[in-house]
């Protein structure tokens, strides 16, 4: 058996999700078979209890955004890998801790940055076939840091954090960047059959709204039945608003990105972090 002692399962959550979070974590339990050590969750300010205190609350004094969040929850951790996720992946079959176990193994011994546990279809770099399931993320490419189920070495997830004020959409595009000065060692498994979690995709529930097909879909595959609060709407995917912003907050956000862009490649030629 894998000694899962330097790694800590976190899940970001927030305190109206904490419906949203005992979903979760019944299906984690379920799977897991209590073999991975320290489980944290990410709050705001809420008391929350699962299990009798088998999940350790990180909650901060004052209010932040996500990335605050993130990492405060990060220096209330002694592991130095951490298994990430967000609160709506939902695990539909048992953990494959033989794959788990084998990237930890990775992680410990070449140096790996992060192992993003999802095909992402963005730009890689296959010449780098060091490993047969991982595909080499390519330097400068989108979504390195994408916020699906990842394994990260403590030290560099916390050192893309620059500011406290960043929600999860602006951590996941602009730590992307910040990540460019970084060593070249963000990889991705080749395909879902090498990853280790078999999950949702983080479909189920979207601007606090569940999607009806996806949550009728999991009831069916895990046979169970979801039990929603009362103020939580069930909308078909077709009736969801995708982005709420308008044209000129559009116009705003891409420029940012791009100044971040030019930036952070150039400081790239110079600086490695």
């Amino acid at each position: 058996m894998n000694d899962y002692s330097d790694v800590a399962v976190l899940i970001m959550s927030c305190d109206k999700n904490t419906w949203l979070l005992d979903i979760f974590l019944k299906s984690f339990f379920r799977f897991s078979e209590n073999r991975i050590g320290k489980i944290y969750v990410s709050l705001e300010n809420s008391p929350y209890c699962y299990r009798d205190g088998q999940v350790s609350v990180i909650c901060s004094d004052i209010k932040l955004e996500w990335s605050g969040r993130l990492k405060y929850a990060l220096e209330h951790i002694s592991e130095k890998y951490v298994l990430l996720f967000m609160d709506d992946y939902i695990l539909e079959e048992p953990i494959r801790f033989d794959i788990l176990s084998r990237y930890l193994n990775l992680m410990r011994t070449d140096g790996i940055c992060d192992i993003t546990l999802r095909t992402i279809n963005e730009d890689s770099n296959d010449e780098d076939n060091k490993y047969e399931e991982l595909i080499h993320r390519a330097r400068y490419g989108k979504y390195k840091t994408v916020l699906q189920a990842s394994l990260w070495d403590k030290t560099y997830l916390r050192k893309l954090i620059i500011s406290n004020k960043e929600n999860a959409w602006e951590f996941e595009t602009f730590s992307n960047i910040r990540s460019f000065p970084f060593p070249d060692s963000f990889y991705m498994v080749r395909d879902n059959k090498f990853a280790p979690f078999v999950y949702n995709d983080g479909f189920f529930a979207v601007h606090g709204a569940v999607i009806k097909e996806e949550k009728e879909r999991i009831e069916k595959k895990l046979n169970i039945s979801i039990n929603l609060p009362q103020n939580v709407k069930v909308l078909a995917w077709d009736d969801m608003k995708r982005d709420d912003a308008n044209i000129f907050q559009k116009i705003i956000r891409r420029t940012k990105i791009m100044i971040y862009y030019v930036f952070y490649r150039g400081l790239s030629l110079f600086k490695r972090i």
